[in-house]
């Protein structure tokens, strides 16, 4: 099995697709070295590497003080570049998720399964707000593209120009989350045995008073699925779940829009949590972001971290020395990335496809914050 890529060299691979693709042309400007960094949740160091190498082999010009810029179209090194499909064929990607915590291998490997097929693929960042999503759609369409691959918005009401185009049948994929009672293709983590994986676990080394620690439901299926799981857990162990325990208000904390403040209140809402609920031992986090806060109020209060607290999540930066902090739940990125395309393709060819609904096994990889219940003994 190939190793996955660095991710200096996942921001070269998109950033001359970009380029191959028309989206920057000859002589424009593109995005600062902190936008990439926020866009791909990396450090400086990483997007200045992609940006010499893509500088050295004649793709980009570089100026101090300046920025990049995209190099002479009839470089010899441009037109030597190494040897891809050139297809004229367009796909687009609708997501929010393009970091190392989530969505950087489902976007690398859709991208690969574009191009093995003739296509190029589109990718836009949706900043997890419905008419920025809207916008995207629209624009793609503009572009020509022959389909879309969405990761929708969480949001109380659909947006509406996803309705429009599964109403007039237009190819569209959903991956990660569905919107109920919308008919169409989905490929994602099965998350409901995913949060019983992983809730089974904490059972299993002795975890009787468990939280979980979500963002607002909101419609949102993976989070629904996941504290549905959380629960299925507990009843199949016969252990009373205790819906004290289940948090479901923390604030969207997608880099993008995060902001200080909401930073802030998260902290305070689970350092309020921690202090009102002193027999919890363990937690299980819908998203890696909350169980980094989890772990540095835990600290902040004086309790150890897994001696004390036991944390487990979904999703975590990556890794390539395979050394993790967190015991996280994994999903199969590279694989939805691939079947979202391929589902895209089968509904290109021919829109009376049967949508076909994929969920995926996840898999639990422990790390170092999770341990057996400590017990507690009277002093005589």
């Amino acid at each position: 099995m190939p190793k996955p890529k660095l991710m200096y060299q996942q921001i070269y691979d998109y950033t001359l697709n970009e380029i191959h693709i028309g989206h920057y042309n000859k002589g424009d400007y593109l995005p600062t070295e902190k936008e990439f960094g926020d866009q791909f949740n990396v450090s400086r160091i990483t997007v200045k590497t992609a940006m010499n190498m893509l500088s050295e082999k004649g793709y980009i010009t570089r100026i101090r003080g300046k920025g990049s810029f995209v190099g002479k179209a009839e470089s010899p090194s441009l037109l030597k570049s190494t040897p891809i499909a050139t297809p004229t064929k367009l796909i687009g990607l609708c997501s929010s998720a393009f970091g190392d915590e989530y969505g950087i291998e489902t976007l690398v490997s859709a991208m690969k399964t574009a191009e093995e097929n003739s296509y190029f693929l589109v990718p836009t960042n949706i900043m997890d707000n419905q008419d920025v999503e809207s916008e995207k759609i629209s624009a793609l369409i503009k572009l020509g593209v022959d389909g879309i691959i969405i990761m929708p918005v969480n949001g109380e009401h659909y947006n509406s120009r996803i309705l429009e185009l599964i109403l007039s049948e237009y190819p569209i994929v959903f991956f990660d989350r569905y919107l109920k009672g919308l008919d169409a293709p989905f490929v994602g983590t099965d998350n409901l045995m995913a949060s019983k994986m992983g809730t089974d676990y904490l059972l299993n080394l002795g975890h009787r008073h468990i939280g979980f620690i979500s963002p607002p439901l909101i419609d949102t299926s993976s989070l629904e699925d996941r504290l549905e799981g959380f629960i299925n857990s507990h009843a199949k162990q016969g252990v009373l779940c205790d819906p004290t325990l289940m948090v479901n208000d923390i604030l969207n904390m997608h880099p993008v829009i995060s902001t200080e403040s909401k930073i802030s209140e998260n902290i305070n809402k689970v350092t309020s949590f921690l202090k009102n609920n002193p027999k919890v031992t363990a937690i299980l986090a819908a998203e890696q972001s909350i169980a980094v806060i989890i772990l540095k109020v835990a600290t902040s209060l004086g309790i150890k971290v897994p001696e004390d607290l036991s944390i487990l999540c979904f999703d975590t930066q990556s890794n390539y020395l395979k050394d993790t902090f967190f015991t996280y739940i994994k999903q199969p990125e590279s694989i939805i990335g691939k079947i979202s395309v391929e589902l895209l393709l089968e509904k290109i060819k021919d829109p009376k496809t049967p949508n076909r609904r994929i969920l995926l096994i996840p898999e639990l990889v422990i790390g170092r914050s999770t341990a057996k219940v400590k017990i507690k003994t009277l002093k005589k």
